[in-house]
């Protein structure tokens, strides 16, 4: 669980800087990294040799910049500045890694900060400045330069966080590590041969050695997993709330192993800074509750799944903020989650960046959370092959799960969808009145009904959520008649007037009104007018809103949609797909 582990690594963490203390007598800083990195890379070499992989090195010179920067450089300027500041004032100024986490969250994975995020900010910095002036600032234990270098490898933390989040999803958390620790051996190394190069002798004495050895294999090499793991199930702000509960720790060693002492100054910023964290953090609410929930159930009624798969979410910047909710909710459920979020998609088929589309071969469960679909890109159908499950949501809204057709029981829906697939299978003709007078023939004899249950039992699923519907593919060029459309059309939205359509010979012919004209401008000239679904409404949950993910999944609703058919047992094969969706037809199966 990413809380339970949030609050190991606050153990492992808020020691580091008591251990530290313990060697700074007899080795340099750098000498102090240099064997952190080395024994952290003994331990986790073994580990790195059963779960890397060569695909995770395509983006090498970015993966050797982020461990340089969140082991070697950061850990340098703390081990320098400990020489002059107190564990506890140290533990405070390292708690300002979420603030400017949430900045550096902002300027490059363009996160919307809120009213909430922006007053965490304000509190969080009361807190420092408290520290400051009523702590310890003009007397032993604080030196500003010292405060200086330690703030500095806060903003390095920071940095490699987000700068994983953005780059570095796809690798494994024991590659992450493992490689972190190899460059700070290396870089620290290098700088040790200089300043201390006889530091191997001071191992010689058992306290060193020991403080050492757990300083590299437990806070350095385990350290780091846990926190890989946080930052790729939770989000980089969530994985840099370690520094809030660190003090905690560190103040708790320091005091009872270092006889250091308390003082007002600290007290106040180190409440200030966790009333911060709370602030930016706290997403509550009975909203937030039902949308946990929603997430809970859907995960336990439509996905059947090992506990211990990885789960990747890919979002957008037009679905960013549902995108990291989803997310956030799955691993609130439990689960081991990864978000990544891509540039807009300019249509529907269009493939996503490769970093995502690679990264989506890494995990077992991916869900897009989109503005338009990766349903028929070459990345799915890639994942597919590889055996791994892809849920397309293109269009989704909060709304959807709150109120529509997620919040369904998926065991009625899939019941009552394959119940009508079946129907559809069964029939030679389907026969829709609706309006007044108007009637549209449909043969499918011979067509197999098609279910989209929104219900996944097997592994390389691939399928939408919302889901509910039965439908299939007409015979082609064989479709006669009318109907009308009075719900909405894919592209088009609600419709304030009905319109009709007239069809011969399975071929779209005419259309009312203005909105006829933009569908039939949408469909184009060529196949993109053949009748190409027909297709029934079984999500009770579902209502007609203008989006067709869930109109067309709407009781009491058909659709008819022109254009492309061939991946569903038709003929047609068109640029196109649009949906018409219709509301209380009457239909008729023979």
């Amino acid at each position: 669980m990413p809380v339970i582990a949030l609050f190991l690594l606050s153990l492992l963490w808020g020691s580091t800087f008591y251990f530290t203390k313990i060697v700074l007598p007899d080795f340099h800083p750098f000498s102090i990294v240099f064997y952190r990195c080395l024994f952290g890379a003994a331990a986790l070499f073994p580990f790195f040799i059963w779960k890397g992989n060569k695909e995770e090195f395509q983006r090498l010179p970015i993966l050797l910049s982020i461990a340089l920067m969140n082991a070697a450089v950061p850990w340098s300027l703390m081990s320098y500045s400990q020489q002059e500041l107190d564990t506890t004032i140290s533990a405070v100024l390292n708690a300002t890694v979420p603030i400017f986490g949430l900045m550096f969250s902002a300027l490059i994975l363009k996160m919307n900060i809120r009213w909430k995020e922006f007053l965490g900010i304000l509190i969080g910095f009361t807190g420092i400045v408290t520290a400051f002036f009523l702590g310890p600032a003009s007397g032993a234990g604080f030196e500003v330069g010292s405060a200086s270098l330690l703030i500095t490898a806060a903003i390095f933390y920071s940095l490699s966080s987000v700068l994983i989040t953005k780059y570095l999803q796809h690798l494994s958390v024991f590659t992450l590590s493992f490689m972190t620790m190899v460059i700070g051996t290396v870089v620290a190394g290098g700088l040790m041969a200089a300043v201390q190069p006889q530091s191997i002798h001071q191992l010689a004495e058992a306290e060193n050695l020991a403080a050492l050895l757990i300083l590299g294999v437990f806070n350095s090499g385990i350290g780091n997993v846990i926190f890989f793991y946080l930052v790729k199930s939770g989000g980089p702000i969530f994985a840099m709330l370690i520094t809030f509960l660190m003090p905690i720790t560190t103040i708790f060693l320091g005091v009872l192993f270092l006889n250091e002492s308390l003082n007002i100054g600290t007290m106040i910023a180190l409440i200030l800074v966790l009333v911060s964290v709370y602030i930016t953090q706290n997403k509550g609410g009975k909203k937030d509750m039902e949308f946990q929930e929603i997430v809970s159930k859907l995960m336990k009624n439509n996905f059947f799944v090992d506990r211990n798969i990885r789960i990747f979410v890919l979002t957008d910047q037009s679905t960013r903020s549902l995108g990291e909710k989803f997310a956030g909710a799955l691993q609130g459920d439990g689960w081991n989650v990864a978000l990544h979020i891509m540039e807009d998609r300019n249509k529907s088929g269009e493939e996503p960046p490769s970093d995502a589309a690679n990264a989506m071969l890494q995990y077992d469960l991916v869900f897009c959370l989109t503005k338009h679909s990766l349903t028929h890109t070459e990345a799915r159908k890639n994942a597919n092959a590889k055996g791994i499950s892809v849920i397309t949501m293109p269009g989704i809204t909060e709304d959807m799960f709150l109120h529509g057709a997620m919040s369904a029981d998926y065991s009625r829906v899939e019941k009552e969808t394959l119940e009508m697939t079946d129907r559809l299978t069964a029939a030679n003709k389907v026969t829709i009145y609706t309006g007044d007078n108007h009637k549209l023939i449909v043969p499918v004899e011979g067509r197999s009904g098609v279910p989209s249950t929104g219900v996944f039992r097997k592994k390389a699923a691939s399928g939408n959520l919302p889901s509910g519907e039965a439908f299939i593919a007409p015979l082609e060029g064989k479709a006669v008649g009318t109907i009308e459309i009075n719900g909405s059309i894919a592209g088009i939205g609600l419709l304030d007037s009905p319109i009709v359509l007239t069809i011969k010979e399975g071929r779209l012919v005419h259309a009312t009104g203005e909105d006829g004209a933009a569908l039939l401008k949408l469909l184009g000239e060529g196949d993109g007018r053949m009748l190409a679904e027909l297709g029934i409404g079984t999500n009770y949950a579902a209502r007609i809103t203008g989006n067709i993910l869930e109109d067309e999944k709407a009781y009491n609703t058909i659709h008819v949609a022109f254009g492309s058919n061939h991946t569903f047992g038709g003929t047609i094969k068109a640029d196109v797909h649009i949906d018409c969706v219709t509301k209380n037809p009457t239909i008729e199966m023979e």
